[in-house]
């Protein structure tokens, strides 16, 4: 196993003033803890670092790869499917900005999506109007 470097030295450098000169380590149970306690820190927040840059990247593929329509589609297909099972939203938090997983959320939101029929040869629908516009006319 490869280890970093940078944990490396800072490994031999804790190290350094406890060997004797015979080259053997002098070092108490409590310190090896803290030594592995902080490499084990490092690691940690190395990796969270790691995770937000993987997302980051993520979020900027899916963006550049979607419109904000799409986007809009696969926060509705979560939402549809958290409704059967609660627990769906914080696994869909961990991969909410996965290309693949907004491509099969939009497809899920775009299949809920209401249907519309066109009739061949026939005029566009007019724009919906609003309740105001229905109940008292145009206002000029």
């Amino acid at each position: 196993m490869k280890i970093a470097p940078a944990a490396v030295s800072k490994f031999e450098a804790a190290l350094k003033p406890k060997l004797t000169a015979d080259g053997k380590a002098l070092l108490s149970p409590q310190e090896v803890v803290d030594l592995f306690a902080a490499q084990a820190r490092d690691a940690n927040t190395l990796w969270q670092e790691q995770i937000v840059a993987q997302d980051k990247a993520w979020e900027e593929e899916s963006k550049a790869r979607f419109s904000e329509t799409q986007l809009k589609a696969a926060e509705t297909g979560v939402g549809f499917l958290s409704s059967f099972d609660p627990q769906f939203r914080d696994l869909a938090k961990q991969f909410k900005n996965h290309p693949a997983f907004v491509n099969a959320m939009r497809v899920v939101g775009e299949r809920l999506s209401e249907d519309t029929f066109e009739i061949a040869g026939a005029a566009p629908a007019p724009a919906k109007r609003d309740r105001a516009q229905v109940m008292y006319g145009k206002r000029n």
